[in-house]
């Protein structure tokens, strides 16, 4: 399904320069689209586009965005120091697809946690 988020007043995405794939450091520099539109295929962001180029596609969902801004999906990854141990491996594991229940099925989430605290109140 090839979806369109048509000609939000702005969109805030990390500066391009000239790049197509941006990691790590790359990410810091953020930009301020405005007059574009966010290409969706298959709910995978394919482009950022010229609304001018947008006018000109195919598309078999058009949402409106006039109005209104597009943020990236920002990702709060933290633990509290209350639960024990690391949960890097688990964000590993969720970033490349994994659901909250089958991390949890390995023993993961609360499950690891809880054996943690229980390890250090002795």
């Amino acid at each position: 399904m090839l979806e369109l988020l048509y000609s939000p007043s702005v969109i805030v995405t990390a500066a391009a320069n000239g790049k197509n794939f941006k990691r790590g450091g790359e990410m810091r520099e953020v930009q301020a689209l405005e007059g574009h539109s966010v290409v969706i295929e298959d709910e995978i962001i394919k482009d950022i586009i010229p609304d001018a180029r947008a006018k000109k596609g195919k598309y078999d969902k058009i949402i409106d965005l006039k109005g209104k801004t597009v943020l990236p999906g920002l990702v709060d990854c933290h633990t509290h120091l209350v639960f024990a141990g690391s949960r890097a491996d688990e964000f590993r594991q969720k970033i490349s697809g994994a659901t909250y229940e089958e991390i949890a099925s390995k023993g993961g989430g609360d499950k690891k946690n809880g054996r943690g605290r229980k390890k250090n109140q002795s």
